[in-house]
């Protein structure tokens, strides 16, 4: 598996780079590093993660999708092969305890 990395860069964006190899589709490690990469940037204090996704990629796009990000854009030509890539996001909302109380 390709590495996934969060790199706060400012207090507004970081870089996170993720790619499973194809022997690791299907067995949920997608959706750990998108675990991996919230709990991060809670944890340093970011409110919302945006990405991009190329246009074509219809498994990370149904991950992302079905975990509640929404496109607000894209990049026509954004990759070395002139595939555009869609842009999403997703506020971050506190972590709540598993009871449901905040006190």
């Amino acid at each position: 598996m390709h590495c996934c990395c969060f790199a706060p860069t400012r207090r507004s964006r970081a870089c996170i780079r993720s790619r499973p190899t194809r022997r690791t589709w299907g067995r949920g490690v997608g959706a750990r590093l998108v675990d991996a990469a919230e709990r991060q940037a809670r944890a340093h204090g970011y409110t919302c993660l945006r990405l991009e996704i190329r246009a074509d990629n219809a498994a990370s796009l149904a991950l992302f999708r079905g975990r509640g990000y929404r496109e607000f854009g894209h990049h026509a030509g954004y990759y070395h092969d002139g595939m555009d890539a869609l842009r999403l996001q997703q506020a971050l909302a506190p972590r709540l305890p598993a009871d449901g109380l905040t006190g």
